[in-house]
């Protein structure tokens, strides 16, 4: 439409930190909340690990330096992007020195788990630190909840991610779980049309959805599902409530060969942890080999 592609969002996530609610508690410790500082939750953690006292590596938070979203969230903190509208890297090789540091600064603490127990991590809810039993908060995005209590026998809690401080941008946005978008060259477009809407704005299609695929964007069907929701369904819908007017802009989307950012990162932040590299070595070489990768396509 006027030389540009659009879609209709069914339902609306973000990303999310899930954490182990009764285990925190039972240790007589603050749940994370916002609004807590990258500061505050590195001290949460190292005091997680402390009281926890458990063996196999326990450590308060998974080691998050090699996520590519909790990147995100700290260069959009600062006002930028992951990405530019033309499709190049849209932070500074000094933002990601500092980000990785910050991860650095938790393993010398025993706040995150160490590079060895990290690479468990498969990216997955099945072996993310948490569900894993190796940590008591890990990354996660919101409608991951349920899959996530689902094999976890604690009760768990869901928060945003730490913020920048006062004077930061949110890092955060509300994100589509899926796009809904009608092709030009569609034979039936009328029906096609009546398809679509009836997915995002009739209540019935979303007494039939549920929460899996995000919480619906519409108030009109969030206000018919709500009611039938189970607790976790309306933790979620609590949570995107919540964060509404806490998010910033929806981000450029990823160009093409963005996919192969999250290994270069993952792989840059594992050779810090494993002594490999300095932050500032890692930093170069994640910059050479993204830029490669996005100049690919």
């Amino acid at each position: 439409m006027d030389g540009k592609i659009y879609g209709v969002s069914l339902g609306l996530n973000s990303v999310a930190l899930v954490y182990d609610k009764q285990l925190i508690e039972s240790l007589g410790l603050k749940s994370p909340s916002w609004p807590m500082t990258w500061k505050d939750f590195g001290d949460l953690a190292a005091e997680i690990t402390k009281a926890a006292k458990k063996e196999g590596g326990y450590a308060g938070i998974q080691d998050g330096g090699g996520y590519e979203p909790a990147l995100e969230s700290w260069v959009r903190q600062r006002g930028l992007n992951l990405y530019t509208p033309d499709g190049k890297l849209g932070f500074t090789e000094k933002d990601l020195v500092e980000f990785l540091a910050y991860w650095s600064d938790l393993r010398k603490r025993k706040a995150c788990v160490a590079p060895d127990v990290q690479a468990l991590d498969k990216l997955t809810v099945e072996n993310s630190m948490l569900s894993l039993g190796k940590a008591a908060m890990s990354f996660a995005n919101s409608n991951q909840l349920v899959a996530f209590q689902a094999i976890n026998k604690s009760k768990l809690g869901i928060t945003m991610f730490p913020t920048g401080g006062q004077s930061a941008k949110p890092g955060q946005y509300l994100k589509p779980s899926q796009l809904w978008s009608v092709s030009a060259r569609a034979k039936d477009q009328e029906t096609a049309v009546k398809i679509v809407d009836f997915f995002v704005s009739n209540p019935d299609a979303g007494l039939l959805l549920g929460a899996e695929r995000g919480i619906p964007a519409s108030s009109k069907v969030l206000a018919a599902v709500e009611p039938t929701l189970d607790e976790l369904g309306k933790d979620m819908s609590r949570y995107i409530t919540f964060i509404s007017d806490k998010v910033g802009d929806l981000p450029p989307p990823p160009p093409q060969g963005a996919g192969e950012i999250q290994s270069v990162l993952r792989r840059v932040n594992e050779q810090v942890g494993f002594g490999k590299l300095s932050e500032t070595e890692a930093a170069k070489q994640f910059f050479n080999d993204a830029n490669a990768a996005l100049s690919r396509g």
